[in-house]
């Protein structure tokens, strides 16, 4: 991991969340439909992402096989779900090939729709490396409500991580720690999810942490797709209708655990609405974003419950607001136990319940340690429930190694999604529904609506804040069968014993007093100027944002942001500032035109050019950047593109 930027500053800035093919993709985001590639792989031609290589289709309710493209085509036909007897699940087609190809020889085919499957998944958090990561480890289990769980014997429950990490986790012959993961994304939430449902040994566990890989796509090349497909490793993104299998997958091997088995889906991820799914009926969806919603569909109906996150800002350069999908779909209620027998699923015996608030799933979005919602929170994506997720990180199993340090609604989505696990071993008569119920009533009330929720509920009324130790203590209360566990009050993050100057290659350090600011353009890019609009903190007139639109032209990107040349900017409390800045040793070519933004204020730093592990101290940062929104780093890559660095500010630190 790369190291560490310290500013002294008075809070915590998370302008945007930061997305690092390198390491790890940010917001605990979202699956698309093309590929995204490391910065120094990206191919430049507007259809470069168009996945032509893989269509999903769509048979007649009265087909009995997928329709086979003509002999030596090329093409291969599957079904997209197997081991299944959901009648809408049967009708998904897969059609593959080896390379771009051409779709041509699909569109005689008699189905009721085809698309191109969609690259547009990618995590929802940031990895922002550190070097007091202890610190923050014993701030975020203490946010997060990590406790000494009951003594009392737990019913099994299912904790499927979804994400980046290998499915061979889910063999139970490895744990988190073992597995070597193309992203660290998976691997920080499995090692997080551990830390709150196991006791300190790991031979107690309220509920059984596995993986399974939905994001398996490390690069983008349309003539050999399979060469940037790692199913062994995983990847960075994926493909929504990959997302869908996952989801399915993990659900046909659940099925085959003991009876009684509980399951928990969490889904750090997402997509953007322009990749579908926002569609106000399920059959105008591309059949990609319905394939995910039948598959959600299906598996509430056999009892499983799935949280996701709400998602972070995109901030690409035609933004858009609301929740990124399957968030979205809190809006939309659960299928009834009538709507599950027309599917041909046998809905599980508990499955209404006595809830009144069944969305099909339940979306979370981050919070600082105050309860005011994360920078990186999406216009209009402020969901019902919230949970503590500012610089997550914890330890692998027996060693002194940190995770990933992750900041945004993936973390959210774990935290819940491991309170839910916990809750429902105390529970195991319960529905899913009832599960959500119990954790709501044991949150807290942050005083403020929802932007979204199942429409006439209440449930947007007012946001509450998860924690894992209090909504245990309160199903044990209630319940009877446990002992509720003795829940501590949350404590700040110290960063005291950090040594700021502790930094071996420093290389220039730069006088803020002797800056002058300047208001507008900040920089050259490939000859145009680079902006920045004050109002919402976005780029507007830009050389190519990669950081933001990813490697490939819109339509076909990911809304997340790239790589981040300084994966943090931690500050201690201080008034002016000091700011160590230090690129990544990850980071692949050359930067220049460094400058510091402060809410509409911009300086110019002179740092010329800077690579790989180069470090930089500022001294005498001016009194507008404690307060300014956002505050952030901006650089010019290879002459030709535009990169953001988020600078993170840390209160009551000396």
């Amino acid at each position: 991991m790369g190291k560490l930027m310290f500013i002294n500053i008075i809070r915590l800035f998370k302008f945007l969340p930061t997305t690092f093919l390198p390491t790890i993709f940010l917001l605990s985001m979202v699956l698309f439909s093309t590929v995204l590639c490391p910065a120094a792989a990206v191919a430049d031609e507007p259809d470069a992402g168009e996945v032509r290589w893989r269509w999903i289709g769509l048979r007649q309710h009265d087909a009995q096989v997928c329709p086979q493209p003509a002999t030596g085509s090329g093409w291969t036909t599957k079904a997209l779900f197997v081991d299944t007897e959901n009648v809408e699940l049967r009708r998904f087609c897969l059609y593959e090939r080896s390379d771009a190809g051409n779709a041509q020889p699909l569109h005689n085919l008699p189905l009721v729709e085809l698309d191109q499957d969609v690259m547009g998944v990618g995590g929802q958090s940031s990895e922002l490396a550190t070097v007091s990561w202890q610190a923050l480890e014993t701030h975020f289990l203490s946010q997060a409500g990590q406790t000494i769980l009951p003594d009392e014997p737990s019913s099994p429950v299912r904790l499927a991580v979804v994400d980046t990490s290998p499915t061979s986790i889910a063999d139970g012959t490895v744990g988190p720690e073992d597995v070597t993961a193309s992203s660290p994304h998976g691997t920080a939430l499995l090692n997080m999810a551990r830390d709150l449902v196991c006791d300190p040994t790991e031979l107690s566990c309220l509920a059984t942490v596995t993986a399974r890989l939905a994001m398996a796509w490390e690069c983008f090349d349309a003539n050999n797709p399979g060469a940037c497909r790692d199913a062994q490793n995983g990847g960075y993104v994926g493909l929504i209708g990959e997302l869908a299998q996952a989801i399915q997958a993990e659900v046909v091997d659940w099925r085959q655990q003991p009876i009684g088995s509980r399951l928990v889906i969490n889904l750090s991820l997402g997509w953007h609405q322009t990749l579908g799914g926002a569609e106000s009926l399920v059959d105008d969806m591309p059949t990609p974003a319905r394939a995910v919603y039948r598959a959600l569909e299906d598996a509430v109906c056999r009892g499983a419950l799935p949280i996701v996150a709400a998602g972070n800002r995109d901030a690409s350069s035609t933004p858009q607001s609301g929740p990124f999908l399957p968030a979205l779909w809190e809006t939309r209620s659960a299928p009834t136990p009538d709507t599950c027998r027309r599917l041909g699923v046998q809905p599980v015996p508990n499955q209404q319940g006595t809830a009144p608030y069944r969305p099909l799933v339940f979306s979370v979005a981050g919070v600082e340690a105050s309860g005011v919602p994360l920078d990186t929170t999406r216009q209009d994506g402020i969901s019902p429930l919230a949970a503590f997720s500012d610089h997550a990180v914890v330890a692998f199993s027996d060693s002194d190694n940190p995770t990933s340090t992750l900041t945004g609604s993936s973390v959210a989505a774990l935290v819940v999604s491991a309170t839910a696990a916990a809750v429902w071993s105390y529970v195991p008569n319960a529905n899913a529904f009832e599960v959500m119920a119990s954790i709501y009533q044991d949150s807290v009330s942050l005083g403020r609506p929802a932007d979204y929720c199942l429409e006439q509920s209440g449930a947007c009324n007012n946001v509450r804040q998860v924690s894992f130790c209090p909504a245990l203590a309160g199903a044990c209360d209630r319940s009877g069968v446990c002992l509720p566990p003795v829940c501590s009050t949350a404590t700040s993050l110290d960063l005291n014993a950090v040594d700021l100057g502790s930094f071996d290659g420093l290389q220039s350090e730069v006088d803020m007093d002797a800056i002058d600011d300047e208001s507008g353009p900040l920089a050259v890019c490939d000859g145009e100027s680079i902006w920045y609009d004050a109002n919402d903190g976005l780029p507007r007139n830009p050389c190519p944002h990669r950081q933001y639109d990813g490697p490939l032209i819109q339509p076909w990107t990911e809304p997340q942001p790239d790589s981040i040349p300084c994966p943090n900017c931690l500050s201690t409390f201080a008034s002016p500032g000091t700011l160590y800045l230090e690129i990544d040793d990850a980071w692949s070519g050359s930067l220049s035109s460094a400058t510091l933004v402060c809410g509409d204020t911009s300086y110019a730093l002179g740092l010329g050019r800077l690579e790989a592990g180069d470090q930089a101290r500022l001294i005498h940062v001016p009194e507008d950047c404690l307060t300014a929104f956002p505050t952030f780093l901006s650089f010019v890559h290879r002459t030709d593109r535009a990169v953001l660095s988020p600078v993170q500010m840390c209160q009551d630190c000396r």
